[in-house]
């Protein structure tokens, strides 16, 4: 069973245990969200189309990361002005875990919690939030710093070549008569 469900401006189409990435929700960490717009339902050759959502429909998932996106320079030059201007951003967004879809006419498909365990492991992260990161960061032991291998000093036997000398200066030429 799949549906298109529409959130922040845009939509997505989903199904049971996907990860999907979208702006940033006001919600905490493991919260459940309940996408009442779905746009469309459908299972094998059976499909529902709302005008505009479809009755009763529901989606619902989980947050399972607070994250931001890689980071983009925003440069401004004005030329010959002396001014220029460089920011960086980085877009915060929410990854959402699907984890039951809801056709509403009594058709329902369920994550189970064996079934969220492999797919997290599968999509490579885990539940994390990047705000708290730094509160982690600061829990952890710090890890010490590996010792710098001295430097060997150069042998006495090893000398510079020396340096080329300067060719010499060519005669100034007679001054003229």
């Amino acid at each position: 069973m799949y549906a298109v469900i529409a959130t922040g401006g845009k939509q997505y189409k989903v199904k049971k245990g996907d990860a999907i990435q979208v702006d940033l929700l006001s919600l905490d960490m493991g919260a459940k969200m309940d996408f009442k717009e779905v746009l469309l339902v459908g299972s094998g050759a059976e499909v529902k189309i709302g005008q505009p959502f479809v009755a009763s429909a529901n989606v619902v998932a989980e947050v399972v990361a607070i994250e931001k996106g890689p980071k983009i320079i925003v440069y401004h030059k004005r030329r010959r002005k002396q001014y220029d201007k460089k920011v960086g951003h980085r877009q915060p967004f929410t990854r959402l875990l699907i984890t039951s879809i809801d056709n509403g006419s009594g058709e329902k498909e369920i994550l189970s919690p064996e079934e969220k365990t492999k797919v997290l492991g599968s999509v490579g992260f885990a539940s994390k939030d990047a705000w708290a990161l730094d509160e982690v960061e600061s829990l952890e032991a710090p890890t010490p710093k590996a010792k710098k291998a001295p430097k060997v000093a150069k042998s006495l036997t090893e000398k510079k070549a020396p340096a080329k000398k300067a060719a010499p200066k060519k005669a100034a030429s007679k001054a003229k008569k």
